[in-house]
């Protein structure tokens, strides 16, 4: 590491890892992240790479360029290209990031400048010319902008069957070949020349077709070639069929590999950049390629004898598992035999091994498959734990991921029915001692991986975790082949398969005009909804302490045909959620209701047409519910108490973590706490014409995938939604409290937020200042209905007060419904009042129904229900329910 950063890394480090001071050239006395021990070091003049020092029980690695990746991010603006230093950032790059002495690389590139039409965005390179013409460059402002994409050849590039050689002599004995540019200057680096096909799938054909005939010609033996390509599927994939094709061409050749790390990708480059490629790493990579490469079970146990000799272990071979055992007595006769043969006097010590083995060894396959084990989870609370393994078959078949418990994997019987009910035709025939041999390499050094019950938001990892992608830090993270996210240094994955969101990462294929779509089917509200549907995406962190520490309930009604259900399944659709809007509490138990309101994080939960009314059984589920049961949703806390599924008295209080939305024709009606966390959009039916019918079969056609992006922009813009809410809430609260007709501070506080969210919403959704004054007048006019419907009745109390006095408006000497000898007080027996009120030929409204809500009358307060009262009326004890009433005018009996 050159002088330019090394401060900077050397402050960092000793301040994060607290090192002791330098001695003898090395940092030491560091904490190991992962074992806690202050056993870290590091080279003080070359601190790329930080190593616990307890190799046998740790043995952690820290990469400095991944933990401090803003160091290593921007180059061109931290080393300015000028007249005299045209390669300026390209040579900081190579120098500092990849680790090269460049001197002996001058005029192999050059620095220039890739734009990326697509996403409008751009960065200097490294080029480096190839062949035909063409080059090949290495982006090196914040890469990871372009997605996938952090190298980029010219179009219409032809390299197929060529490759890009390094600066220094071809040899005669042996040729490498490796995937990138950088891969074969680290192999330059200690002086093996390493070629470049630039890509594991393209075999250099040509570049060897030129080798062979320069060997003709010069009447000299070919070269031996050795393909090393990068771990994982692809890449060992082309080693052996490259191997293979090279051999059927007449050359001598093998593969040579290095085992990611973890589950991490290594390169040689990252070995080069650690301290150099030692002649132990490749011994390594050559024994690996040999393995990748055997022809059959019996050649790879061979290779693998001959480097550990064990007398018995398992292997897997073609995706499946084998097991060798081998009797030394019977192995050393042989040899014995073999060598005092007269025909084998000139064979070498490991062609006679290999004849002996042929007759003292056994390999036999105990599973017609190959399973793998890839992680561990548990879950505190339930006291269970899973252990997932990847099945691989022998066939064209997919992998397959199961997990399976401890007696499944511990217990032979177990195991075998295990492995078949979750991988078809999938057969474990080994006995207790082979399994127990291979469980004991298979969890030596498990990863462990974080588990969520839910999907969305996880508080936890400060970040978004969706089927196939996760969002954290304003980064997209891809699922990696073993189905769980790197976010950091820990990993987690959901196991909630429930909740399908078919996200799509590509913005290129975002289409954002939907916006006016939307305006044009909804107007005001439905950017009104819009935003709050914004805020749920950070509903948990809106709702955290040091912030707003609530987000409301937002409740969209309105007469039938409004247009609900379209604006609401569009709104999943912006979630990747198709054919979807939401589930009907008063058709689900507590039970049921309690599970679907813990599934997700940072997303809404829709309620539907919970006011629905249709037959005896709709009634008595109905009658189980009560809007108050979410009242503790506002704040983020338990909605209910979940027994715990263990042998002890545990229970579960799992956190609301998401975001309320009631969809119903009718307007709520509850307490007045719950309604005052409540904003809400009332939607009008209004005539269909020829245009709005266009409106909303645009709308509702839009495709998912056009516009899913739509909460991947949102995530990634995490950190400036959040600072625009925070800043101007506290204006709009401000203006609200200068409204005399808004008077409760709750309602306050919710269209504030709202009118925040709005202003966040901008940063994504592009419309005009004019809509934008329409959207904040539309809250302002919903929190005034907010302040007028919390001071009212509701509708069926107001129905029922107006027959109430209807009937004791017909007798204007005496009461006939008021019991009460206390002029301030209403006392009303309702069997009564239902005969009185069928007498007079009143409606009369659903008993059930009207005692849950007398509980809300607010002109004449709800005192008590069922009191006995003396009647003012008879004189006799009546059960009455009791109203207050300030009316010192109004009738009442005699005392």
């Amino acid at each position: 590491m050159k002088d330019e950063l090394l401060p900077e890394v050397l402050r960092r480090i000793e301040a994060d890892f607290k090192f002791k001071k330098a001695s003898g050239g090395w940092l030491q006395g560091g904490t190991c992240p992962k074992c806690s021990k202050k056993e870290l070091f590091a080279k003080a003049d070359n601190p790329w790479v930080l190593k616990c020092g307890r190799y046998n029980k740790c043995g952690h690695t820290v990469y400095v360029k991944e933990e401090y990746p803003d160091i290593f991010d921007d180059w061109s603006k931290r080393y300015v290209q000028t007249t005299e230093a045209p390669n300026a950032a390209a040579d900081a790059y190579l120098r500092n990031a990849r680790g090269f002495d460049i001197a002996p690389l001058q005029g192999l590139y050059t620095q220039e400048y890739y734009h990326d039409r697509d996403k409008n965005i751009g960065s200097a390179t490294v080029r480096f010319p190839i062949a035909n013409g063409g080059y090949w460059e290495r982006i090196i402002d914040q890469p990871e902008r372009f997605g996938k994409k952090k190298a980029h050849f010219n179009f219409h590039a032809n390299y197929q069957g060529t490759a890009w050689e390094p600066p220094m002599p071809q040899p005669d004995d042996e040729i490498w070949f490796v995937e990138g540019i950088f891969d074969s200057l680290s192999m330059m680096a200690r002086g093996t020349f390493a070629a470049s096909p630039l890509s594991c799938n393209n075999y250099p054909y040509l570049y060897l077709q030129a080798i062979a005939e320069r060997c003709v010609q010069a009447e000299k033996k070919r070269p031996k070639l050795v393909f090393a390509y990068d771990d994982g599927k692809a890449g060992c994939d082309y080693m052996k069929r490259h191997v293979a094709r090279a051999q059927a061409e007449g050359w001598e050749a093998s593969a040579a590999y290095i085992r990611f790390e973890s589950g991490r990708k290594r390169d040689w480059n990252d070995y080069h950049l650690a301290g150099g490629i030692t002649d132990e790493l490749i011994e390594d990579a050559r024994y690996r390629g040999a393995l990748l490469t055997a022809r059959s079970a019996a050649d790879k146990a061979g290779i693998m004898f001959s480097r550990k000799t064990w007398n018995s272990f398992f292997f897997g071979f073609d995706n499946r598992l084998y097991w060798f055992e081998i009797d030394f007595k019977k192995l050393n006769e042989a040899k014995t035999a073999i060598r005092e043969m007269a025909d084998n006097a000139q064979k070498t010590d490991q062609q006679i091994l290999d004849m002996a083995m042929e007759q003292s060894r056994s390999v036999i396959e105990i599973a017609n498959c190959l399973p793998t084990a890839l992680y561990y989870q548990s879950s505190a609370l339930t006291d269970e734990a899973w252990y997932y393994l990847r099945v691989d078959f022998p066939h064209d078949g997919p992998s397959l991921k199961a997990a399976f418990n401890g007696r499944q994997l511990r217990v032979a019987g177990e195991f075998s029915n295990r492995l078949i009910h979750v991988a078809p035709g999938a057969l474990y025939t080994g006995n207790q001692r082979h399994l127990d041999l291979w469980l004991k390499s298979q969890m030596f050094g498990i990863k462990t991986v974080d588990s969520i019950d839910f999907i969305g938001y996880s508080k936890e990892h400060k970040a978004w975790i969706f089927d196939k992608l996760a969002v954290a830090d304003g980064k997209l993270i891809e699922l990696n082949e073993e189905d769980f996210f790197d976010i950091g240094k820990r990993s987690v994955n959901s196991r909630n398969k429930t909740v399908n969101l078919a996200i799509n990462p590509d913005l290129t294929e975002y289409d954002g005009r939907w916006a006016k779509i939307l305006w044009d089917c909804f107007g005001p509200k439905g950017i009104v909804a819009l935003a709050y549907w914004l805020g749920s995406f950070f509903a948990e962190q809106i709702r955290e302490p040091h912030f707003h520490e609530s987000y409301p309930f937002l409740e969209v009604t309105g007469e039938p045909n409004a247009g609900k259900s379209t604006l609401i399944e569009f709104f999943w659709k912006l979630c990747g959620r198709t054919a979807y809007e939401g589930f009907d509490p008063a058709k689900s138990s507590a039970a049921g209701r309690s599970r679907n309101l813990v599934q997700v994080s940072n997303l809404p939960i829709v309620l539907i047409e919970s006011d629905r009314d249709k037959g005896e059984s709709d009634k008595l589920k109905q009658r189980s519910f009560d809007w108050d049961e979410f009242k503790t949703a506002f704040n983020g806390r338990s909605v209910r108490s979940l027994g715990v599924k263990n042998s002890g008295t545990d229970t579960y209080e799992p956190p609301f973590r998401g975001a309320l939305v009631i969809s119903q024709n009718a307007k709520v009606v509850a307490s007045d706490a719950f309604m005052q966390r409540i904003v809400h959009i009332w939607l009008e039916a209004t005539p269909v014409t020829t245009t709005s019918r266009a409106h909303f079969k645009a709308l509702t056609g839009f495709p998912v995938k056009a516009c899913s992006g739509f909460i991947v922009k949102a995530c990634k813009a995490e950190a400036e939604i959040l600072k625009t809410v925070a800043e101007r809430y506290t204006d709009y609260v401000e203006a609200l409290d200068l409204n005399p007709l808004i008077r409760q501070q709750r309602v306050k506080h919710n269209h504030a937020q709202l009118m925040a969210l709005v202003d966040a919403l901008r940063l994504i959704v592009n419309f005009s200042d004019d809509a934008y004054a329409m959207v904040i007048n539309e809250i302002v006019a919903m929190a005034i209905e907010r302040q007028e419907t919390i001071n009212d009745d509701p509708p069926a109390v107001q129905e029922f007060w107006d027959v109430v006095d209807y009937i004791e408006d017909r007798d204007q000497d005496k009461p006939l419904l008021n019991h009460s000898r206390n002029e301030h007080e209403i006392a009303i027996n309702l069997n009564e009042f239902i005969a009185k009120a069928d007498a007079f030929r009143q409606p009369i409204p659903d008993m059930r129904e009207l005692k849950k809500q007398l509980r809300q009358s607010r002109n004449r307060q709800f005192v008590s229900a069922n009191v006995t009262v003396n009647s003012a009326i008879t004189g006799t004890s009546k059960k009455c329910w009791v109203f207050r009433c300030e009316d010192k005018g109004r009738k009442r009996g005699d005392d």
